[in-house]
This record gives structure tokens, C-alpha cells and sequence, in this order.
């Protein structure tokens, strides 16, 4: 009886028909909800949407941990993160944060939900990059090594150096060989 209530406590609470995207359906409503309550004046009861939307959703339908083990880690601090900062641009009274930090957790609620269900996001489109990539095949040109020097390198003195000499040992052992060699 112990074992099966364990279980029960330890298995997320998403319903066998609901799908990672309902369940940031789910988050981005109360996420809603809480920049609502915050724009109607009241910040602490819009931080307390967003707090629900993060423990009771994200966290115990197994989203989170879904989230690290089939996308990664720094996935969840990124998610983790929109959500302080939300919460911190409702404390500071920063509506414009308010609403950048809630388009962006929105955003990638919705992406981690398609990614987890196998299904490509419906997203807003993003905005072209303003620099263009070489062209397949051709490679950029490396710059010389000489711009990255900060000073000339030193030359060596012009100092003679001695000449070599031979070894004074003789290159063959007469007088020693290897215990191996000497048994026959």
C-alpha cells in the first residue's frame, strides 16, 4: 500500500491525454492572467499567477524535467530565468519588462511543448539577420597571425654557439652485455 502511494505521489499530474503543449497552454494562460492582475494595479496577485504557473504546472506535471532530459539543462535555467525576471519587473513596477519578459517565457513554453510532442512550433516569424553567411563551400578568409600581435617578438643575440662534440662513450659495449644475450 506504501509503494502504491508513492507512486501516486511521485507520477506527474498531466492527464495521459494531455499533451506538453496543453500544458503550456496551460502556463501561458496563467501567465496572462498574472500580467493582467499586474496591469490592473496589483503586483503581488500577479506574481502569485506567474508563482502558480511555475510551481503548479511547470513543475509538477513533469515539464521541467521532461524539459532538461530531452532538450537540456540550460533549456530549464533559461526558462527559470524569464521567470524571476518576470516576477522581478512586477516587483520593480516595470510594465514594459513586464511585457517582454511574459512574450518570451510565452514563447519558449510553446517551443519546449511542440519540441517535447515531436511537432515543429507555430511561431511568429523572426527577424532576418541584417549580415550575410559566405556561400556554401567558400571559407572566410583567416586573418594573419601578425594582426593579433601586440609587439614585435625579440631577436635572439646574435651569440656564437659552441660547437658539438662527439660523445666520448663508445657507440658499441664491449665490456657489458644484457644478461639475456650472455645465456644460450
Amino acid at each position: 500500500m506504501a509503494a502504491l502511494a508513492l507512486a501516486v505521489v511521485a507520477a506527474p499530474s498531466r492527464a495521459a491525454d494531455q499533451t506538453w503543449s496543453d500544458v503550456s497552454t496551460t502556463v501561458n494562460g496563467l501567465i496572462d492572467e498574472g500580467v493582467s492582475t499586474f496591469k490592473a494595479g496589483d503586483a503581488k496577485g500577479g506574481k502569485d499567477k506567474v508563482n502558480d504557473a511555475y510551481y503548479k504546472h511547470y513543475e509538477i506535471t513533469g515539464m521541467e524535467k521532461q524539459v532538461m532530459a530531452r532538450i537540456s539543462g540550460a533549456r530549464v535555467s533559461q526558462v527559470e530565468m524569464e521567470f524571476s525576471l518576470l516576477k522581478k519587473a512586477m516587483t520593480d513596477g516595470d510594465s514594459a519588462g513586464v511585457d517582454s519578459h511574459a512574450t518570451t517565457l510565452k514563447q519558449y513554453m510553446v517551443e519546449d511543448g511542440a519540441s517535447l510532442d515531436g511537432v515543429a512550433p507555430v511561431l511568429p516569424p523572426r527577424p532576418r539577420r541584417t549580415t550575410t553567411a559566405p556561400a556554401r563551400g567558400v571559407r572566410s578568409p583567416r586573418p594573419s597571425t601578425a594582426s593579433f600581435r601586440t609587439a614585435p617578438t625579440p631577436t635572439r643575440a646574435a651569440t656564437p654557439r659552441p660547437a658539438r662534440t662527439r660523445s666520448t662513450r663508445p657507440t658499441t659495449s664491449t665490456t657489458r652485455s644484457p644478461a639475456w644475450r650472455s645465456r644460450s
